[in-house]
């Protein structure tokens, strides 16, 4: 079985990856973890800390589970197989004893007065963090621990970003809707007191049942772990991992609220909008040399993926059972799109089945899912290519473009209409001569222009531009912000500033589609450029010694 603690894991997965883990000697907790994984991004390594300034007895993670390859390591097994040993872990429900007894989490222990979460290297990771109050030092990886308040036998481990606004108070938000803000509206119904424990560094399993939208993540664990859990000190109903790094016993202030906020969400964007909970801390526990686990927030390898994997696994598979015999498919999220884009392709055309598809997609990932792509036929699951795809088959009558408002979304997805609702859309394609994908050729043709050229489809180029053209048979209108060279900027921005009843108009004498893809408000965060420049050399340095 994979090793247990935090730590065990890191040495082990370096042991067998050495090339996939950079360790470095210190980081300063203001910008620099940001700045560090922003440099190494295209590596996509773990990034390990040995020390953090300031904070001289804490090692400091980030990017543990930047890639589906260690979360597939996470879970011991490879990663053509993860969705199906994730299956396996969500559906098993094992047997969770916990003792009542010392822990390495219990090796130093706060209390009252003695409780400070200034001691935690808690990051300012953008500028704007937590602008609204000035706090800028937010918990990205916090677990938050809490039993279900109607039912005591239920205990959940949900993700709640928190900001730190006191020595012993914290902010948080639950926009998610998980279970952990259900929990809260049923603890002010009954009027009871709802204590939770936050839990900071332990085996990335936990991290992937946390962002599973499951409960009795403990037992769905005894899968893969034989953990030993223990009761916390003041919360001492609420059973913690033993090998916990650090854990913040607390309790949430039922009729409090704190203008919380903004962050930068996994959208890759500033979010203002939270629920604007707030904890009060009683303890603070803790191991002699912790290590502090940092999820980089904004559309990071990690912060997305986290929740990516898990809705992955379960969608493929309810597309599975329902699929015709005889039909093979294959369905990708690019990351970089933040999940609101999914991309498939169907090996046959039947008649309404992509449709069909494309349907379920929407219905099966109702807080993310809002364009989703269908191909009548295997080709490459790429934007361009799919874009290719459909500019041959571009109908006047709009058949093959469908768009349904005011759809339920996440709360955090900054371009909802003012009732929390989105426009979605399904986009049908098919491939081209003979059956084959459309083959293209793509011609810069200034910086502001990139065409892509379909071989025996004269006059259905298509066209991703600044400006608005009138000679494409579909155009994409990016904000200059946007490199058209650059396949992941142009991912990102198609994915999560579309929105289709708003932003795609289709020609009814040509068949044309223009599709926006404009920021409109959206804020992008920022680092420093002095730590940037400051860090990318510190990069370099490591790289070439």
């Amino acid at each position: 079985m994979p090793s247990h603690s935090l730590k065990e894991y890191l040495e082990r997965y370096r042991n067998e990856y050495p090339k996939d883990v950079l360790v470095f000697d210190e980081v300063d907790v203001n910008y620099e973890p940001t700045a560090y994984y922003r440099a190494l991004e295209a590596k996509n390594p773990v990034i390990w800390f040995k020390k953090v300034r300031s904070f001289d007895d804490y090692e400091f993670v980030t990017n543990v589970l930047g890639s589906f390859e260690r979360m597939a390591f996470a879970v011991g097994c490879a990663v053509d197989q993860l969705y199906e040993k994730w299956h396996e872990i969500i559906s098993y429900s094992g047997e969770v004893s916990v003792r009542d007894s010392k822990a390495p989490v219990k090796e130093q222990m706060a209390f009252g007065d003695e409780v400070d979460l200034s001691h935690i290297p808690a990051p300012k990771h953008f500028i704007s963090d937590g602008s609204n109050a000035g706090f800028g030092n937010y918990v990205s990886s916090g677990l938050v621990v809490a039993r279900d308040p109607s039912d005591h036998s239920t205990v959940n481990m949900s993700f709640a970003r928190m900001q730190i606004i006191g020595k012993r108070k914290y902010a948080f938000d639950t926009g998610s809707r998980g279970h952990f803000s259900t929990y809260i509206e049923k603890a002010k119904k009954l009027g009871v007191s709802l204590p939770v424990s936050v839990v900071i560094g332990a085996h990335p399993l936990y991290y992937m049942l946390a962002a599973s939208f499951v409960e009795n993540e403990y037992s769905k664990a005894a899968k893969v772990l034989d953990s030993d859990y223990v009761y916390g000190e003041i919360n001492d109903d609420i059973p913690i991992p033993a090998d916990s790094e650090v854990v913040i016993e607390s309790e949430v202030a039922l009729n409090e609220h704190f203008d919380e906020g903004p962050f930068a969400e996994f959208t890759g964007y500033m979010v203002s909008g939270s629920t604007g909970d707030v904890a009060y801390v009683k303890s603070i526990l803790r191991k002699h040399r912790p290590i502090y686990y940092d999820i980089c927030p904004a559309n990071s390898n990690e912060h997305v993926g986290l929740f990516t994997m898990p809705r992955n696994a379960s969608i493929t598979r309810a597309i599975e059972e329902f699929m015709p015999p005889g039909i093979e498919y294959s369905i990708e999220w690019p990351k970089s799109a933040a999940h609101f884009l999914a991309l498939c392709s169907l090996s046959k055309l039947v008649s309404g089945l992509a449709k069909q598809v494309g349907l379920a997609l929407l219905g099966l990932d109702p807080l993310f899912s809002r364009i989703v792509i269908v191909n009548q036929g295997e080709t490459e699951l790429d934007l361009e290519q799919l874009l290719v795809n459909l500019a041959t088959e571009v109908t006047r009558d709009r058949s093959n473009v469908d768009i349904i408002s005011q759809v339920y979304s996440i709360r955090l997805d900054q371009t909802l209409m003012p009732e929390e609702t989105v426009g979605k859309m399904i986009i049908v394609t098919k491939n081209g001569i003979d059956n084959h994908p459309s083959r293209y050729s793509k011609i810069v043709e200034n910086r502001n222009k990139v065409r892509l050229v379909i071989e025996g489809f004269p006059s259905s180029d298509v066209v991703f531009s600044h400006e608005r053209v009138y000679d494409a048979k579909v155009n994409v209108i990016f904000d200059e912000d946007i490199d058209l060279i650059d396949r992941a900027q142009l991912v990102w921005a198609f994915g999560t500033r579309v929105v289709p009843d708003r932003d795609v108009l289709l020609s009814e004498d040509k068949g044309n589609i223009t599709i926006w893809a404009s920021k409109k408000d959206l804020k992008i965060p920022t680092i420093p450029e002095t730590v940037t420049k400051h860090v990318a050399s510190r990069v370099q340095e490591f790289l070439t010694a």
